[in-house]
């Protein structure tokens, strides 16, 4: 069975591994809390909103960042092709279901989004195709398809009519700026710091996630208001 071999294979990645045990990232392990800390904490948000609509999209927000913390977890324990996939998809499936919840709130407010869809595919997929191009992946660290995420979460937020909900994209464009220039610093930095700075990518990326539920939440009520004020 080479193929099943081949998926199951150990692969190393970043600084911190120098052997294929399982607490051979104990950083970038334990780190991952941040994501189930943020999947609470977007559940609790689900929990204040008195919106059905909005609720549902909390809480499925909240599964889907449990399942990134799940997912990294287990490739940062037992790194191979099968975790790697656990690690990467619901990432994935969040940033899609992320954009397509915020579409169809602000298309629930009467706004045009069609404007927003070309600029937005282009911030998406040029950075990427561009890398791919010029062949200079290793300088990314593999984080080259999303190059254009934070790009895409200023775009929106500069098109924002609402103050607070513009305010929380900001701050979610620029903390995944800082973490994906962790994630790319990682192995360029190996001689100067062991132990990478991978771990940094997962912490700053839980208060990505947890800003990405405040801007959906943005103008819900005083009390969400506030709470969200306070952290």
């Amino acid at each position: 069975m080479p193929l099943w071999e081949d998926v199951l294979r150990p692969i190393d990645l970043y600084c911190e591994r120098t052997d294929f045990s399982w607490w051979a990232e104990p950083l970038g392990f334990t780190s991952n809390l941040g994501f189930f800390v943020a999947a609470y904490v977007m559940w609790q948000l689900a929990g204040r909103q008195s919106e059905r609509a909005l609720k549902r999209i909390l809480q499925r927000l909240a599964f889907l960042a449990l399942a990134i913390a799940i997912g990294s977890s287990l490739f940062h324990g037992h790194p191979n092709m099968l975790t790697k996939l656990a690690d990467v998809i619901p990432i994935a499936s969040f940033a899609v279901a992320f954009l397509w919840f915020y579409s169809e709130q602000r298309r629930r407010e009467g706004a045009e989004i069609k404007p927003l869809i070309a600029p937005s595919l282009g911030l998406l997929t040029v950075p990427p195709v561009l890398v791919l191009v010029f062949q200079k992946s290793v300088l990314f660290a593999g984080g080259q398809l999303y190059l254009g995420l934070a790009p895409t979460l200023w775009l929106l937020a500069s098109r924002e009519p609402q103050a607070p909900r513009a305010r929380e994209l900001k701050r979610a464009a620029l903390l995944f700026a800082c973490a994906l220039t962790a994630r790319t610093l990682d192995p360029h930095l190996c001689a100067l710091f062991p132990y990478g700075t991978h771990f940094i990518w997962h912490l700053l990326n839980a208060g990505v996630i947890y800003r990405l539920g405040c801007a959906l939440n943005a103008g819900a009520g005083p009390d969400l208001a506030s709470h969200q004020n306070s952290l």
